[in-house]
């Protein structure tokens, strides 16, 4: 019996041996170990936390990396005996930073090394913010009238002038990394102003921003990501991100309300965040990438998968039915002035038009919006379709149908198509 008990002994002592050894390995941040310091292996889902003297346990494999609210994400080749050290971010905003230019060819320009991304940015209103023509044309008009309203409409346009900068009463001659809504301004965000409103605090107001007095730091959605600048937010994965400049009450109207559409919506009960239509990953090998565009595909590709028209036919009666699927907001969404248009004919066999139809989904506005003047609201609700019924005009053949979208009510001849159809009988 004895003898039995010195094999089983010996086949447990070699497996001991056998067993790989628990790598030695902490995290500190200033010279303490910061218990639930979150660390990983790069780009993989191997996540764990340090325990309360720091230590954690990960396969040797790549790179680690880790974050802790409040410090630069720290990352190192994995190793036995490895130290991961957290750098603490910095205490206070610095306004006097001087804003990276976005700009490819200007020294630090996040297009140098982020082509993809700036070019998706590039080709959106975010860059063209405070440039493009239609804003200009407004913003001209609401000084003439409102002169004091300038840092309402810069917050959100032109974030990064100061309050006191001349160029928010000519926004003609802002260029370069004071244009827009750039990289660098999205980049700084460190949290909301925690005495700021949604809705009445715009932009930079409530944004609070993190801007360092040496070297550089930027706020983002990925954990990982360790130049020794950057630092994780999951505010960037958060709708009330968007919030700050996609819900605005303006001079006693209710001109953006995309956040409060979105808070109403099934798309909110589900969970999902606007960063979950606009920023997917752009399928890069990595898969972690998001497009800039803020666009899945295009607008007009958007458009075109969240609208359903359907055309039914009775004996004497026809049915349109226009629903907004998978879409967190009501369509159109964004500024007051937006507006989706269905027109549509009734047509013999020989395609001459017996009868036009028009159904116009918008906010009503009279007049300039910062008159107070907005009215009745008929923009589609997500998942609520708009039904209209009719009795076919004598002699119908088919319907011609043709949608779209317009960004401002007094120019339709920019409209964007998103479907035309010919519906037989």
């Amino acid at each position: 019996m004895s003898r039995w008990l010195l094999v089983v002994a010996a086949m447990g002592l070699s497996l001991l041996v056998m067993l790989p050894a628990r790598p030695t390995t902490e995290v500190i941040a200033q010279g303490w170990a910061p218990p639930g310091a979150c660390v990983r292996v790069k780009g993989t889902p191997d996540v764990t936390q340090a325990d309360d003297k720091g230590l954690f346990t990960l396969p040797l494999l790549g790179r680690w990396t880790a974050h802790l609210p409040g410090h630069f994400i720290a990352g190192l080749p994995a190793r036995r005996g490895a130290r991961l050290e957290l750098r603490p971010l910095p205490q206070e905003d610095h306004p006097e930073y001087a804003w990276v230019d976005p700009t490819p060819g200007q020294e630090g320009s996040c297009a140098n090394c982020h082509a993809t991304a700036y070019a998706g940015w590039a080709s959106t209103g975010h860059a063209r913010a405070a440039t493009s023509a239609d804003f200009q044309s407004y913003y001209a008009a609401l000084l003439q009238e409102k002169p004091n309203g300038a840092g309402v409409c810069s917050s959100c346009h032109a974030p990064g002038l100061a309050d006191d900068d001349p160029a928010l009463f000519d926004l003609r001659q802002v260029r370069g990394a004071l244009a827009g809504v750039h990289c660098d301004f999205c980049h700084k965000v460190a949290a909301l102003q925690p005495q700021g409103t949604i809705g009445l605090t715009h932009g930079r107001y409530l944004l609070k921003l993190l801007r360092p007095r040496q070297g550089q730091l930027f706020f983002g959605p990925l954990p990982d990501v360790d130049r020794d600048e950057d630092a994780y937010s999951p505010l960037y994965r958060d709708s009330r991100y968007c919030a700050a400049c996609h819900e605005g009450n303006v001079f006693g109207v209710s001109v953006y309300t995309t956040y409060s559409e979105w808070q109403a919506s099934p798309a909110a009960r589900r969970g999902q965040q606007c960063q979950d239509c606009h920023s997917k990953p752009d399928g890069s090998p990595t898969g972690r990438v998001t497009p800039h565009s803020f666009w899945d595909g295009d607008q007009r590709a958007m458009l075109q998968r969240c609208l359903e028209l359907e055309v039914g036919f009775s004996d004497s009666e026809v049915e349109l039915r226009l629903t907004a699927r998978q879409v967190g907001h009501r369509v159109p969404t964004g500024f007051i002035e937006r507006q989706l248009q269905l027109a549509w004919e009734y047509l013999d066999a020989r395609g001459r038009v017996l009868a036009r139809r028009q159904a116009v989904f918008a906010r009503k506005v009279n007049g300039r919006f910062w008159h107070g003047e907005a009215g009745e609201d008929t923009r589609l609700r997500p998942e609520v379709p708009w039904v209209w019924r009719e009795a076919l005009p004598a002699g119908t053949n088919r319907v011609h149908t043709r949608l779209t979208h317009e960004r401002f009510q007094t120019q339709a001849s920019q409209a964007l198509l998103i479907a035309e159809q010919v519906w037989p009988r």
